[in-house]
């Protein structure tokens, strides 16, 4: 029998539902659950996803932690969430908790990044995936794509 990563997946944006389908069409993972954030209609970036069993739509991952404790991923990926993570969800994939953000990290950390930029006219900016540690968008950068705005 073939080992497969278990993760989780906590997204709230299009850009999350881009890395759940490449998850789903690979062969290499399972996806365990999946979190994203209640239906709103008005919100032009609000993910679709199918109603499929292990999809939890909620604001607040914390209030699942158990759950979360309870599937034993390798990896949690993090993709537009707000919310900061408790202590236990942290410390709860063997392999670490992935994030996505919109800036070249270390700059522009935190929320509202692209209203900033375009604010500020920045002519390039960056997307970044990075490890999670218990400083928001803080830990270490796995890697950046760059591109003009």
């Amino acid at each position: 029998m073939e080992n497969k990563l278990k993760i989780v997946l906590i997204v709230a944006t299009t850009s999350g539902k881009i890395i759940y389908d490449y998850f789903i069409k690979n062969k290499f993972v399972d996806v365990l659950q999946v979190f994203t954030l209640p239906d709103a209609k008005n919100v032009p970036r609000h993910v679709v996803f199918p109603d499929l069993k292990n999809i939890i739509k909620t604001e607040k991952v914390n209030d699942f932690s158990d759950l979360i404790l309870s599937l034993n991923p390798d990896y949690i990926f993090v993709e537009g969430w707000s919310e900061l993570f408790s202590s236990e969800i942290l410390e709860c994939p063997k392999l670490g908790i992935i994030g996505f953000h919109p800036s070249e990290l270390p700059n522009d950390r935190g929320r509202s990044v692209l209203a900033w930029q375009i604010e500020d006219n920045y002519s390039q900016s960056a997307v970044s995936m990075f490890y999670y540690n218990d400083f928001p968008d803080g830990g270490d950068i796995i890697g950046q794509e760059y591109f003009k705005n």
